[in-house]
């Protein structure tokens, strides 16, 4: 059989499972919340995943963002590539101008799913 439904779900390699179930079961915590030990084991372990993935892809850590799934990370690739609001001031963050917007409106609207 020939498996053609990527987009719906791929293999984990093991090497990665095997880190997840690891932090899983045994070193679990909230990486936000860094005031006791389990937490700050928790935001190391990201902050060195982050590492890693960067250097797999040619980027810098503070370039990966991590989500939750496919619908938040297409919805921020969506948000992340539109220019920013115009102020009541006519200009964007920073005070650079904005080119007009497609819908003519000034603003786009997208809904998080």
């Amino acid at each position: 059989m020939i498996y053609l439904d990527y987009h719906a779900t791929t293999p984990v390699d093991p090497r990665v499972a095997d880190r997840v179930y690891h932090y899983m079961t045994q070193e679990f915590g909230n990486a936000s919340s860094t005031d006791h030990e389990w937490g700050d084991r928790a935001d190391t372990a990201i902050k060195q995943a982050a590492k890693q993935v960067a250097d797999l892809v040619g980027a810098s850590a503070r370039d990966i963002i991590w989500t939750s799934g496919a619908t938040e990370s297409i919805n921020l690739a969506i948000q992340g590539s539109l220019p920013a609001p115009r102020s009541r001031s006519g200009r964007g963050a920073g005070g650079f101008d904005v080119s007009a917007q497609p819908n003519g409106e000034g603003s786009h609207r997208i809904g998080l799913i």
